[in-house]
């Protein structure tokens, strides 16, 4: 896959900037003002991939451009050795040249000298480290330079370093000038690879398709295009002239031989000579040509329905909704001999905002399925949809003497944004505009986040969650605190997320759960009739009590505090309104007791031995409900595990090491009441997490034959979950006629009086 791209002088990226891609999930998205870069990010690879135009940057003129400044696109590519072919000999050649790169990119370390951008790429990496053993994975910064040829390998700024060189046995350039040292040294690389292709090696596995916001959707959607072939994995071309044998060929030229042979026989002063230069018989791709152009000119992708509508006289909507169906389905219907990466600039234009939600939910699938997809848009609404993936924000840097004008690129992660959007907050709080604008204008370039992102991403989350409850497709909404709380109710609730479109969204603390709670209070009150579904909102019992100044339960939402009551000896679910608040209670206090024992004995080190020594065999109450209660507790006992859940390295730790065990919602009272207020069906004892699933996997993101290899199961619980919808209507109903005949009496009254 693509994990980032350095971008030199192309379109709007002026001087060198590094572009992170992915840390290993299938979706990204970039997002800021218009003409901040993004599109040229998709722009610059469908360069390199399809060699569309370069695009330089309008202050790189081509005449006044140095060679040392020269325009180049250099993706990172990220990908496990046993996919690179060593089938011949010449692909032996290119795997071990490959390996060595792979070892000098994993290793190298900054200098003195190294840019900041070149530092923004190592950090980066070692993160990748974390989770890609260079072992088994193979990192390689393959890219091309402006106005060389396509087969020759660029390696931008590495390329001019001694120990780079050294791969290849070349020594560096002695020149004093930095100018002709960088084309000395280009030019005895690309002597170097002028029989080796590394190029088509790498960037043949890769099928790259790009989908432009202008894009002409007829045209596009043409059988014949090879756009549509590259989507399809089969050539038209190749399709027909498999059906055309030799002995066609032949027969068809001896026939027309012979007829023209006859004509020009009858003609006494003329015949039908030979152009210079041209066949003498017709060849099979002559014909093929013929057939595509007889056959698909009069055929354009239309829309069906009680009128069949072609798809240009579509509303520029419903064209672009078309383009994204078409797409879509081909690429998840459809086996590809390469891996994909899907391009697409705006999916959202021209849409009405309650489309939105549907065009990112589908290519939120495609991504489940491997598909690399890399989006622009300017709806952050896709936050909660996606589940798991990159979100980008590109603005510009500040203004610095002598400074390019480069680009700013802040990160999160879609797995838990909210959570960390709220964090960037609190830290950027603490540091002063001012002082940072004096500092390093690129400083933490992978961190800061614009103003703006934390009123838009709530206002447009509020407004999808909305409009995703409404329709025949709807779902459920449990909106947690933390990325932990996340890990252990995508463990329990497993079973419902599918079946009954259930969405766990970790908002970043107490505050923040409320905060949502009481915005969706706001957007749904007058909505109520139109949603079945339901948003449960969970919060922990801390010593504070909640404040809640526009919120109240209704039929569809409803928040919930848990807390242990010392007389049930259990966890209950109560209003946090509620007036008791004893038992500082949070998500590690719900839990199975044993599975609780058993895990913090795994997970626990040295540093916390007098942690340890509170869960001895001696200590343990074998008559608990619930984790809170496993230890008899003493006060500064209790303090020193919440000191050790306080460690979010910790916190998370646990939790999936946690959720490796066979967990029950029977046995965790806290778990079974949300599926209650849910009104969803107790489906099974244990959880139906199949051992062999990587704890790293979304649980959104299963693929189409994982649901199809439970369809008879979900048949079953789309059975008893329209059971539960019908009673839900008929209570509905029956609402709407107790309302008719109010409204009934109190018309009789106004005419009586």
């Amino acid at each position: 896959m693509l994990v980032g791209l350095f971008l030199r002088n192309y379109k709007v990226y002026n001087g060198l900037n590094f572009i992170p891609i992915s840390f290993g999930d299938y979706f990204t998205a970039y997002f800021g003002q218009n003409g901040a870069g993004k599109s040229s990010v998709l722009e610059a690879l469908n360069t390199y991939f399809n060699d569309s135009d370069w695009i330089i940057n309008r202050k790189k003129s081509d005449s006044s451009q140095k060679y040392s400044e020269r325009s180049y696109i250099l993706p990172v590519f990220l990908l496990p050795f046993s996919e690179l072919s060593q089938s011949t000999d010449r692909e032996k050649k290119l795997y071990d040249l490959c390996k060595q790169l792979s070892e000098y990119f994993w290793n190298i370390k900054e200098t003195s000298s190294t840019s900041q951008e070149i530092k923004y790429f190592f950090d980066y990496r070692d993160m990748l480290k974390k989770k890609y053993p260079k072992e088994d994975y193979c990192l390689l910064l393959i890219g091309k330079l402006y106005l060389s040829e396509d087969h020759l390998p660029y390696f931008g700024a590495f390329q001019n370093e001694p120990d780079f060189l050294s791969i290849f046995s070349i020594k560096a350039s002695d020149e004093e000038d930095l100018d002709k040292q960088k084309e000395e040294n280009d030019k005895n690389v690309f002597s170097f690879f002028e029989d080796i292709n590394i190029i088509n090696y790498i960037s043949n596995l890769y099928n790259y398709i790009y989908l432009p916001s202008d894009i002409d959707v007829e045209t596009f959607t043409k059988l014949e295009n090879d756009a549509m072939q590259d989507l399809l994995r089969k050539n038209v071309k190749d399709a027909i002239a498999d059906s055309i044998t030799s002995d066609m060929m032949e027969k068809i030229n001896k026939n027309l031989s012979e007829y023209v042979n006859e004509v020009s026989s009858k003609l006494e002063n003329y015949t039908y000579a030979q152009k210079k230069g041209a066949d003498r018989e017709i060849k099979k791709t002559d014909l093929v040509n013929r057939i595509i152009r007889a056959y698909f000119t009069n055929k354009v992708l239309s829309k069906k329905g009680n009128i069949t509508i072609p798809v240009n006289q579509l509303s520029s909507g419903e064209k672009r909704k078309a383009l994204i169906d078409v797409t879509v389905t081909l690429l998840e219907t459809s086996e590809q001999d390469k891996k994909v990466i899907l391009g697409i600039d705006e999916p959202e234009i021209s849409l009405h905002i309650s489309a939105c939600f549907e065009q990112f939910e589908k290519l939120r699938g495609l991504s489940s399925l491997k598909t690399q997809v890399l989006v622009t848009t300017h709806w952050y609404g896709f936050f909660p949809i996606v589940g798991s993936g990159l979100a980008c924000c590109i603005t510009d840097s500040l203004p610095q003497e002598n400074l390019p004008n480069k680009k700013i690129i802040s990160i999160f992660s879609l797995e838990h944004y909210l959570e960390e959007i709220n964090v960037r907050k609190i830290e950027e709080s603490k540091q002063k505009r001012q002082d940072y604008q004096s500092t390093d204008p690129y400083k933490d370039t992978l961190h800061t986040l614009p103003g703006d992102i934390f009123l838009k991403s709530k206002h447009d989350l509020v407004q999808s969650i909305v409009l995703s409850m409404r329709g025949d497709n709807s779902y459920n909404y449990l909106i947690v605190e933390g990325y932990s709380d996340r890990i252990y109710f995508n463990k329990y609730l497993e079973p419902y997320i599918i079946s009954n479109n259930l969405r766990i969204l970790p908002v970043g603390g107490r505050d923040l759960v409320i905060s949502l709670m009481e915005y969706l209070y706001l957007s749904m009150n007058s909505i109520q009739d139109d949603i079945t579904t339901k948003i449960i909102g969970i919060i922990d019992n801390d010593s504070k009590q909640p404040s809640l100044h526009y919120y109240s339960d209704t039929g569809n939402l409803k928040l919930r505090r848990i807390r242990f009551d010392s007389k049930e000896k259990d966890i209950v679910l109560e209003d946090p309104k509620s007036s008791e608040s004893e038992n500082v209670t949070s998500i590690e206090d719900i839990l199975e007791p044993d599975l609780f024992i058993k895990t913090i004995r795994e997970v626990i080190n040295d540093e916390y031995s007098e942690v340890r020594e509170i869960f001895n065999d001696e200590n343990i109450n074998n008559e608990a409900k619930c984790s809170w209660d496993v230890v008899d507790y003493k006060t500064s006992q209790r303090n020193k595990v919440k000191e050790f859940f306080g460690n979010k390295s910790i916190k998370t730790a646990f939790s999936k090491q946690y959720i490796k065990n066979d967990i029950s919602i029977n046995k965790c009272s806290a778990i079974k009441e949300i599926v209650h207020l849910f009104n969803f069906p107790i489906k099974s004892e244990k959880s139906e997490v199949e051992p062999s699933i990587s704890l790293e996997t979304d649980i959104y993101s299963k693929d189409k034959a994982s649901k199809e290899g439970n369809s008879n199961q979900t048949k079953i619980e789309e059975s008893q979950n329209l059971e539960t919808k019908k009673t839900a209507f008929i209570v509905h109903k029956k609402n709407i006629e107790n309302e008719k005949k109010r409204v009934v009496v109190v018309k009789k009254k106004i005419i009586k009086e």
